[in-house]
């Protein structure tokens, strides 16, 4: 009945116009979907970061480092914190997807990272002994630690060669 009232030309086209407003929906469709799986993802990264930051529940009097295992400059900060007594946690973020998640929440741009409380210090290692000095100065009253030897800054590893090319 269709065919026999609207004209063959006019039939196409509205075929046509179906067509493209089926396709259309479906875009639409397909756009939606996108959107909520990339809003799903930010919303997880998110979440992962604030988790797993070393800033979130860290006490005030707590330091934290973000390191890995061949920087020269993680290396000889461990050596300043070791050499001064100091208690700290190292966090390798190259060992595990959490540790790099704890990298990432801190953005920071390069190892080593120290995280004192709730303030991250990321400019470099002897801004970093600085601020370990200020802190060490704060909760030495019993004299346990060495503050003395944060002012001096550690020598990289003697016996390291350069690398062959």
């Amino acid at each position: 009945m269709f065919a026999a009232i609207v004209p063959r030309r006019l039939r196409a086209a509205y075929v046509l116009q179906d067509t493209r407003t089926k396709f259309r929906w479906w875009m639409l469709g397909i756009a939606g979907v996108l959107t909520l799986a990339l809003a799903l993802l930010t919303i997880t990264d998110r979440s992962l970061r604030h988790y797993f930051d070393p800033a979130r529940a860290n006490p005030p009097d707590r330091i934290v480092i973000l390191t890995t295992t061949w920087c020269p400059y993680c290396k000889m900060l461990r050596q300043a914190l070791d050499a001064a007594h100091l208690p700290y946690t190292d966090i390798d973020v190259e060992q595990d997807w959490k540790n790099g998640y704890a990298y990432y929440a801190t953005l920071s741009r390069g190892v080593p990272v120290t995280v004192i409380g709730d303030t991250t210090v990321r400019d470099g290692l002897k801004a970093q002994l600085r601020a370990v000095r200020t802190l060490c100065d704060r909760i030495n009253a019993a004299g346990a630690y060495d503050c003395a030897r944060l002012d001096e800054m550690p020598k990289p590893d003697a016996g390291r060669s350069k690398p062959k090319l």
